[in-house]
Parts: structure tokens; sequence; C-alpha cells
């Protein structure tokens, strides 16, 4: 699962994407990366074994390694602040958390415990900064900077994906019973605890979310049987009507990603590639695949570089890095890694 903010041309908030790694027992799905920030920021990666590593741009060594309640993290995201939300998910030795660390941090400084609840992705509203946590059933709200729990949204039926557009609108990409449907996609104004529109069509697992320039909404429909497999389907901006279906190139897709000329990037899982889309109708440029296996998560970096979560099940995995405009690899990083599987650039 894989909650983000993603927009095209523009920064702000964000998190991660991809999807779950074999053995583990995550709420949903992810996807969704951050946006190249305007200088260099450090690359953090979240492994599957239970750390976050962070690398200093250009290096291939952990500048730092967090693992103090960083026990599952199957989501992370940075606010306003640069304070890193790592979202843990619920196994039988640990509860589901929410540890916040501050800028350069290695351990806590807060905690957002949510129970029993199987948290499993976190946005970050542009808007206050409040904290969204998507659980088995629920999102809870928490005020920016605090543990307070001020809202919850009930009716939610197994989360895959969570974003938060630039107007502070939530919208929850839901898998139904299990994962097995039926499949929405459920809009919430800030504050609302009930829908102010549902996107009932055109959606199979839509496990990631992406917002362009003019706020158009790129669902990654990664289901695995039925009608929409295989596809990212594309609605106009605040309406269920759908504006196009890109397939071309795209075999499962799991996570999604904007760099700043616009043009959309998307990982494929089954095809072990990244294909590049540009402008509208999103026609297909270029396929990535060197160096690529179980794409998980897609963030860029500083100077628009593309940056590949590897997960590789049979080995530690690896993060890849791509050139602006470019399928070469530029660099792979695989010393500290474990099961890479969600990407995020920050202080």
């Amino acid at each position: 699962m894989r909650a983000s903010v993603i927009f095209a041309a523009s920064l702000l908030l964000a998190g991660c994407g991809g999807s779950q790694p074999p053995g583990f027992t995550p709420l949903a799905i992810r996807e969704n990366s951050n946006l190249p920030p305007p200088a260099a920021k450090n690359l953090y990666v979240a492994n599957a074994a239970g750390s976050i590593t962070v690398y200093a741009p250009g290096t291939e060594k952990p500048l730092r390694t967090i693992s103090d309640n960083a026990y599952e993290p199957l989501d992370m995201t940075f606010d306003s602040k640069g304070y890193l939300y790592v979202v843990n998910g619920l196994n039988s030795a640990y509860p589901a958390t929410v540890p916040v660390y501050a800028p350069g941090g290695i351990h806590p400084v807060r905690i957002i415990t949510n129970g029993d609840q199987r948290a499993g992705l976190v946005a970050i509203s542009p808007k206050n900064g409040n904290a969204y946590v998507a659980n088995e059933d629920t999102v809870t709200v928490y005020q920016a900077g605090t543990t307070k729990l001020i809202q919850t949204i009930g009716g939610i039926a197994d989360p895959e994906s969570l974003a938060i557009d630039r107007s502070g609108q939530i919208y929850v990409g839901e898998g139904g019973v299990s994962g097995s449907g039926p499949f929405t996609m459920s809009i919430f104004a800030p504050g609302a605890s009930k829908p102010v529109r549902t996107i009932t069509s055109h959606l199979n697992r839509p496990v990631a979310i992406a917002f362009d320039a003019k706020n158009y909404l790129y669902v990654a429909n990664a289901g695995t049987y039925g009608s929409f497999l295989n596809t990212v389907a594309v609605f106009q901006p605040n309406s269920t009507k759908l504006d196009r279906t890109i397939t071309d190139g795209v075999h499962q897709p799991m996570s999604l990603a904007f760099d700043s000329d616009g043009n959309l990037y998307v990982g494929n899982l089954k095809s072990n590639t990244v294909t590049v889309y540009s402008g509208n109708p999103s026609k297909l440029v270029r396929t990535v695949s060197q160096g690529i296996s179980d794409p998980e998560s897609l963030a860029f970096g500083s100077h628009n570089f593309l940056n590949v979560a590897n997960y590789t099940a049979k080995s530690r995995g690896s993060v890849t890095e791509y050139p602006p405009g470019s399928g070469k690899l530029n660099r792979t990083i695989t010393y500290g890694l474990y099961g890479p599987f969600c990407l995020a650039f920050g202080p």
C-alpha cells in the first residue's frame, strides 16, 4: 500500500509506493513518490527487514540507519518541517504505530499509536499539516505536530492507496473485501466524514494515485483478474468522469510518479520495467529496464534523477538511478539494503 501526494511540476509533500513484500501482511499496497527537490536531499529507503537507510546525495553507503521503532515500515512521508512519518504495520510481535522522527534523527520524537487497526498508509495535508493514516477499515486524522486524534473516517473497505491533492481533498483507493472488490475511489473534503464523490468504474485494485499539473487524477490498476487490468486510469479534475486509459507498456503497475517536466513514470512489477509517458494523451516515449527487478517505488532526487526501489525477493534488493531523459543506469545502491520497497527524499 502506499501513501503520497504526487504532483507534476510542483513541490509538495510526498510519500511512497509499491506492492507488499513476500511474507508480509500489510493492509494494502502503496505507491507514489515525491517530486524532485529544488536542491540535493538525502535518499530514504524503507527496508522490509525492518529499517530505514539514509543516503547522502551521490553516495552508495548509508549516512545513517533508522531502526528504533521502524520494525515493519510500510510507508513513509515528510511534513513541511522535514519530520519523517513512518507507518509500521501490525504483526504478532508489535502493535501498529506511526513513529515520527526529527530531521536528521534516528529515534522517534513521538509515536502515534493505532492499537490493532493495522495501519498501512500515511499522508500529510499540504493545507494544515494534519497526518492521515489509513487503517483496515478507517482513516484516522491526527493534529499537525501532535499525536492527538481529531477525526476518524469510517466505512473504508481495505484501503489500497491514499493521497491528498492541492486543495486538501483526501483520496482513498479501496480494495473491498480482502482486496477482491468492489473497487472504489472515495474522495473526502477536509474535515468531512462522508465522501463528496465516489469513483466506482474503471478500477481494479487501485494501488497508486498521482495528480498532474492540471489536477487530473491518475490511478494505477494492479488487479490480477477481471476488467481494467494492467491500466492507468486517468480521471478529469474534481470529477468521476474517465478521461483516458493508458495501457501501452503497462504490466501490473505498482507505482506512479511525475518528473518536473510533467512526464509520467509507471513502475511495472510484472514486466520489470519503468515506462515513461509524455503529455496528453500520454504517449509512451521510453521504457527503462536496465537494472530493474520488482520495482516497488519511484522517486525523483536532485537534478531530476529517477530512483527505483527494486525489491528483488531472491536477493537484498537495490536502488537504481537514471539520468533525466535516459534509460541508462547511472548508479546502483545495494549496501545496507534489505528488501527496499519505499523511497522518499528529505533532510
